[in-house]
């Protein structure tokens, strides 16, 4: 009985992280704007910055934070392409989840 409580857990806790605590709209109401604001940041460690800092700041929970850069370019290509594709340009970057480790 043990067995199967933990075994439930363990694949309770997989699709919760799979899931992960923004969707893919939410997300990409939150990046976008700062994505277009990165645009115009002068360089590769301004634009991680803006990003980073700009994130962390709309999200309480730490855990939250994590389950973001897997999500990142998915969500800003679906949502806007030009940004994203802007921002990885003048950055060093070959992704957006990269930016954001």
């Amino acid at each position: 009985m043990q067995d199967l409580a933990a075994r439930l857990a363990a694949v309770s806790a997989t699709l919760l992280l799979s899931i992960g605590p923004a969707s893919a709209d939410e997300l990409s109401d939150k990046l976008c704007p700062l994505l277009k604001e990165a645009r115009t940041m002068p360089g590769a460690d301004q634009i991680q910055m803006h990003l980073v800092f700009g994130l962390a700041s709309l999200y309480e929970d730490p855990a939250d934070l994590g389950a973001l850069p897997p999500k990142a370019d998915a969500a800003a290509e679906a949502a806007c392409p030009e940004d994203r594709a802007e921002v990885l340009k003048r950055s060093e970057y070959g992704s957006l989840e990269s930016i954001l480790r």
